[in-house]
This record gives C-alpha cells, structure tokens and sequence, in this order.
C-alpha cells in the first residue's frame, strides 16, 4: 500500500484539516510544507509498522525534494538544498512548540495560534531570487527569474490563483536548444585550446638549442629570470603561467591606510588592470589579471609580518604619540558562555623619529595621565627598546600630554631621569585662546555639536542664509608666503578663501555655495568657518560677532596657515612669539 492511500483518524490540532499531500499544481505554502510534513511522517510509520517512528532528518529531506521539484517544474532557480532543508527544519520546530503550547491551553492560545494559520497561508518561497520588482531585479544571470516564469511566482507570492499546466511544449524546445549550443561551443573551445597548446610546445621544441651542448646555459638563464621576476614586486606574470602571480605590497597598504575593503580594493585593481589592458599598456598573452578578495586579504597578512619583522627599533631618538577613543570588538563572558560586544577602548599610537617609523600602539585602561605612562613605558620595555638615546618627545597640546606636574611628557621624563625637549602640536595651541574668546564672548557648549549663545545657536544653519553687503577688515592681513590649494583640506581651503573676502570686503557667489564644514566642538577650524559665514550674511552684526570676526583674521587664521607651512620645530618659538605679538591689540 502507498503513502497516499493511508487515511488519517485526527485532524491537526493546529491548523484543524487533514495532513495531504503537496499538489503538483500550485508552489507550496507554508501551512502546506507543514501538512505534507505530517503526511509523509505518518505514511511512513504505517508502512514500516510495529509503531516505528521516522526521525525528523528523514521526513525532512523527502519534503525538502517534493517543494524542490516543484519549484524546478515552474522553471524557476531556488536556493540550496541544505538552505531549503534549513527553512523547513526552523519552521517545524516553530509549530511544535505552539502546538505543545495549544494542547496545554487552548483557550489562552488561539489569538497566537490565529496568527500563525494566517501568516502560514504565504509562499514557502525557495526562489534564488527574492526581488520584489523584477524589473530592478540585481541578482545573478543564474539566480534570476526567467521572464516567462516572472508572473506566475508574482502570482504564487499574491493572489495564488494560477496554475501549473502541462508541458509547454514549444518552449521546452528552445531550453533544448539552446543547451546544444552550449555545448557545441563548449566542445568547440577545449579543441581550439588544445589545439594552441600543441602548437606552443611544438613552437618552443623548435626554437630550443640542442640540448647535449647548451644544457648549463638554459638552467642558468632559467635561474636569473626567476631572481628578477622576484625582486620585482610588481613583476607581471610571465606568458607560461594561467595565474595572477602579481605581489600587491603597496595595494595591501593603500587599502589599509583609507580602510578599503578586501573586496572593494579587488575590484578596483582588476579594473584597473582592464584599462591598462585595453590602453595596449599589457599585452593579450600575459595571464590572467582578475584579483579576487582572497588575494587581497592574504597581501594585507604578508605585509602586516613583513613590517613586524623589518620594523624593529633597537633606540629611539624621538617619540611621538597621540590617542583616540575607537570602537573596538570584545568577547563579555558571562558565565561559562562568551559573547561579543563593543567597547570604547583609548588607543594610543607610538612613532618614532626621525623617518616616521610606526612601532605599535598600546591600549590605556583609563585616560588618566598615570595609566597611559605606564601603557607606553611597559610597551617600551616589553620591546627592548633602547630610551638613553631619547631626546625628543612630541604630542598634542591637551593637559593630559603636556600637565608642568602630572602630564605624560612629565612622567616620562621622572622615568627616564633626564629633561627631554617637547614637541607640542601648535595648531592644538592655536586653537584654545580661540575657544576660550569664543566661550567669553557667546558662552559655554551644550553638547559636542551645539553651542548655549545666541552667536553659537545661529551657527548650524549659516550656510543657508544669502550673502549680503558686508564691512570689510583691512588692516588685517594672511601671511605673504605662497599657499598651494592643493595642499590644503577642504575645510583649510573655505577658511583661506573666506578670510581673503572678509578682509576685501567683496563675497563671490561660489562661497556661497561653498560648505564650511560640519559643526564640532572639537573642529574649531570649521567653527571660525561659520563664524566669518554668518559674518557676511548678517545685515547688522552685533559687537561680538565683530570680535570674534576680528580675533580670527588677524590672529586665527594667519596663525593657522603660517603654522601649516613652516611646520620645522625651529619654527616653533617664532610661532609662539607671532601669537603673543597679534594677541595684544585685545584689552585686558
């Protein structure tokens, strides 16, 4: 006897019908995976006997094959077989924990057991493609939906009131079709290459010297293109190899450097590659120029080891560094079970000069001054690293850095036993008389984005207010030595164009459009940026905005760009002297 002469005695106490079988007419809902799930369960127990029970695996992937065939019938791509095996087995166990729910408390359960009937009347979707308009449809050549096929899944997703027919005969003819052409050309592109390869070995046998006399000369030209093909590291593949064998060291660091991608940095070297290739800069016969993320990501590993082991320092002449606070990925244990979280962690970057040379950087368990010493001397110590020759050390100038008696320069130098000679980042420095007018005049911030004046509250939308006749400041003046714009950031730039309106008295209406950059309490570049905007957009400015209008032009600003242009240290004290000197037209 079948499966399907079996009558079932109960009804299903979820969904209240019979358990059947899948129809070979429509897709498969949920409620109908579920039934024929407890039909062939059934079914199989009866024909076996002696009250045998199937496991779940085996019931599993009977069903799993009938939606499949299903789906291949209506000629429509559908996902895995191990995804659709997944789908079904997380569904089940969905209806029998309400199913044991509902026999203990019918009454108290039949809202939720409502909600899942009716959530279960939709398509047991397994289609490779999930777009919802096929007309914007992204996926795959292999994934996609054929045209004909489109309506009837739309259908099947909606209304559900089409049917599977029979044979369509006509169209069953080109899928046979256009399988044979397939596989003619297939057949016809591994002649033509086996052909070529007979042809290049009969070439190269050809070509070759004889053999019993030049042995020694071929084994040593053979060695020397090896070595040459190794010290270079952009060494194109040679025209015997079918792989990409290319060293992409400065790819791996450029990517690394602006956070690109594995996958992204992939895709723009094979692009590239491509243009280089149709410029007529490669040629037709050198291998195959696709990178693919993997190669990328072993390139980055190859180079984080390559600059671990060539980057040693024995003795540090100068020692720069500065901290940030960055989301960093952690593992929380609770109990014996480990979870992953993020976390706010200060890291700290070590550089040693002269040259630049990047060796490492700690993590502080505080921002406090005596833990960020420690996590620095510890790593020093913990490397080798030789401090008698230390004489310079730099950072920027906060009072955790730079404290006269509990800074981290300070408590270096009672560690070390000697003076050592401070390097303190003066656009940091030039920053905080700003603030502190800015704080005078209009008052104290609210938050990192806003401030509590009437001056700062006007600040977030002053990019949008039209540049009207203004006053200008002519006794003010930016320095007289020759600034490249390609040199400077965007914000630099709005700060220099604007200061030189300002101080002319003549707005363009390109600045107008311009943006001064993102409002920041810690960014007081782009704060002044607003500040000269709101400047010249302001009918009838009030005496504090003149200040502050006058302090940035005269002392700010020409600061600023001396600074980023004579950035030597034995510039540093004419700076300093160049801030008091401008500083003293202020009253007391």
């Amino acid at each position: 006897m079948s499966v399907s002469k079996f009558k079932f005695r109960q009804k299903c106490p979820v969904f209240g019908i019979y358990p059947y079988n899948l129809s070979e007419s429509q897709l498969p809902t949920y409620q109908d995976v579920l039934l024929c799930y407890q039909f062939e369960r059934f079914g199989i127990g009866r024909l076996r006997g002696d009250n045998y029970e199937p496991r779940s695996k085996e019931v599993t992937e009977i069903v799993a094959k009938k939606v499949e065939n299903t789906f291949k019938k209506s000629s429509i791509p559908i996902v895995s077989h191990t995804r659709v095996v997944q789908m079904l087995t997380t569904y089940h166990k969905k209806f029998l924990t309400l199913k044991k729910m509902f026999l203990r408390n019918p009454i108290g359960l039949s809202s939720k057991r409502d909600d899942f009937v009716s959530s279960a009347g939709k398509l047991f979707d397994i289609a490779a493609c999930k777009c919802i308009y096929f007309s914007s449809c992204t996926c795959p050549k292999e994934r996609k939906v054929p045209i004909n096929e489109q309506p009837f899944l739309l259908d099947q997703r909606t209304t559900r009131i089409g049917r599977i027919g029979s044979v369509d005969l006509p169209e069953t003819k080109k899928i046979t079709k256009k399988n044979e052409r397939k596989e003619k050309l297939s057949k016809r592109h591994s002649t033509s290459t086996l052909t070529r390869k007979i042809s290049a070995r009969t070439r190269d046998h050809s070509d070759q010297p004889d053999s019993h006399t030049d042995d020694n000369n071929v084994g040593a030209s053979h060695i020397d293109s090896s070595k040459n093909d190794g010290d270079d590291e952009f060494s194109l593949p040679s025209s015997k190899t079918k792989q990409n064998t290319l060293v992409l060291q400065h790819t791996a660091l450029a990517a690394q450097r602006f956070g690109v991608s594995d996958r992204a940095a992939a895709f723009i070297v094979s692009s590239a590659f491509l243009d280089a290739k149709k410029a007529g800069l490669i040629t037709e016969d050198q291998a195959s120029f696709v990178t693919d993320k993997c190669k990328i990501s072993r390139a980055k590993k190859k180079v984080g080891v390559k600059l671990q082991n060539t980057e040693s320092i024995d003795s540090v002449y100068g020692l720069y560094f500065d901290g940030r606070k960055d989301n960093t990925l952690t593992q929380v244990s609770e109990g014996e079970k480990y979870y992953r979280d993020t976390v706010k962690e200060e890291h700290i970057s070590l550089i040693a000069e002269p040259g630049c040379h990047y060796f490492g950087h700690v993590t502080s368990p505080s921002g406090s001054a005596e833990d960020e010493t420690q996590a620095i001397w510890q790593h020093l110590q913990d490397n080798s690293v030789d401090v008698e020759h230390l004489e310079v050390v730099g950072a920027d100038g906060t009072n955790t850095n730079t404290g006269w008696k509990g800074g981290i320069i300070r408590k270096l130098e009672e560690r070390i036993g000697r003076p050592l000679q401070w390097v303190v980042c003066l656009l940091h420095f030039n920053e905080l008389p700003f603030r502190a007018l800015f704080e005078h005049t209009d008052g104290v911030s609210k938050s990192p984005n806003t401030f509590s004046g009437d001056i700062g509250k006007l600040l977030p939308y002053c990019e949008k207010l039209p540049v009207i006749k203004f006053e200008s400041f002519p006794s003010c003046q930016l320095p007289s030595e020759v600034i490249n714009p390609t040199q400077l950031s965007t914000d630099q730039a709005y700060l220099y164009k604007i200061s030189e309106a300002v101080i002319s008295g003549q707005g363009s209406s390109d600045l107008a459009s311009m943006h001064p950059g993102n409002m920041c309490k810690s960014r007081w570049l782009t704060c002044a940026n607003r500040i000269l905007r709101l400047y010249i957009s302001t009918d009838k400015p009030t005496k504090e905005i003149k200040i502050l209008v006058k302090y940035i032009l005269a002392v700010y600003s020409p600061l600023w760009f001396s600074i980023r242009f004579n950035s030597s240290i034995k510039d540093g004290s004419r700076h300093l002297y160049a801030a008091i000197q401008r500083s003293r037209y202020l009253p007391a």
